[in-house]
């Protein structure tokens, strides 16, 4: 259900064998996000409306839509050579795939 435990090789998802390339990382990312996304619908179904399932996840897509742009701007954006030879807040992050990745 998610990337955070019970790794063998105690990284999960950013070692190589268990994220081979990026269509794996895609699927991934759509199997985690999958139940949020789902249970929206659920939570109309439940309270007799459906509409207001589908409002929350207009909602949902439109605030993830929203950081998705702001991360990518950022990661984009150039900071200086002297930041970037330096490994600028680089540590920890997934560099295989690219930033678009």
């Amino acid at each position: 259900l998610g990337t955070n435990g019970g790794g063998y090789f105690n990284a999960n998802s950013a070692h190589p064998f268990e994220n081979p390339t990026p269509f794996t990382n895609l699927f991934e990312i759509f199997l985690i996000l999958v139940i949020p996304f789902s249970l929206t619908r659920t939570f109309g179904v439940m309270v007799g409306s459906v509409k207001q399932g589908y409002a929350i996840l207009a909602t949902m897509f439109t605030i993830w839509l929203g950081f998705v742009v702001l991360m990518m701007w950022t990661e984009f954006a150039h900071h200086g050579p002297a930041l970037q030879a330096a490994g600028a807040a680089m540590e920890g992050k997934e560099v295989r795939f690219g930033v678009g990745g």
